[in-house]
């Protein structure tokens, strides 16, 4: 049987959670968690952009370096060394076997680690040339190497620089300013007729304007669409 008399238990001051207290947990641990959920996105947003800095959005395309575009360009240099069309890779040989020598050969310069930022237009334009054009691509965004001394060694930049023949065939703009100045000329293209090097006339024509540069490319063929 109850005892109705009896005394209740006395509460201690730590028996019950002060409800300040208990407000201040709650909010710390939405703090926390608010906290994480904000770290993790940005984590994700900054490996989304260095995944896309990566990207080089002209990647499919024919890319060539600095001794093919000697070759190509450059009789005396092919002379010289005893090389050909043959020594060029064979993708880049089977289009200039079947160039001929009035035609244009294309020449598109460009930065990769600028390229995430060009114009749909630009890269589309490109990008729908087929393979089999006389159209390559070269990126000037080189990683610069030393010998073992620590010397700089020279690349296609510093190559480019020497050809004479580049800077009057920019309308009057110095080849050197449109290198050096990257971020205003972010692509330019270049073209080379062999005949009219051989005619002992300055065979390159750089244009550094979409639209000149869009109406030579145009002539170009586009890629057929690959069928489902």
């Amino acid at each position: 049987m109850q005892d109705r008399n009896a005394k209740a238990p006395k509460v201690r001051s730590g028996d019950e959670i002060n409800p300040v207290l208990g407000t201040i947990v709650k909010i710390s641990v939405l703090v926390v968690i608010a906290a994480l959920v904000v770290l993790t996105t940005l984590i994700v947003i900054e490996f989304t952009k260095r995944n896309k800095k990566e990207e080089n959005v002209f990647k499919d395309k024919i890319h060539i370096t600095e001794n093919d575009f000697k070759i190509i360009t450059d009789q005396e240099y092919r002379q010289n060394n005893g090389l050909s069309f043959d020594d060029l890779e064979n993708e880049i040989k089977e289009i200039m076997d079947e160039i001929e020598p009035t035609k244009d050969i294309y020449f598109f310069f460009y930065y990769s680690d600028l390229s995430k930022d060009y114009d749909k237009d630009v890269t589309d334009l490109i990008n729908s040339r087929d393979n089999k054009n006389p159209l390559f691509l070269i990126d000037l965004n080189i990683k610069e190497e030393e010998d073992e001394e620590g010397n700089k060694l020279p690349t296609i930049v510093d190559y480019l620089k020497t050809v004479e023949s580049l800077s009057p065939a920019s309308n009057n703009l110095e080849f050197t300013t449109i290198i050096e100045r990257k971020e205003s000329y972010k692509y330019f293209l270049v073209t080379y007729n062999e005949e009219v090097a051989g005619e002992h006339k300055n065979p390159f024509i750089i244009l550094t304007n979409y639209n000149p540069i869009k109406d030579k490319v145009e002539d170009l063929l586009v890629k057929e669409e690959e069928e489902d």
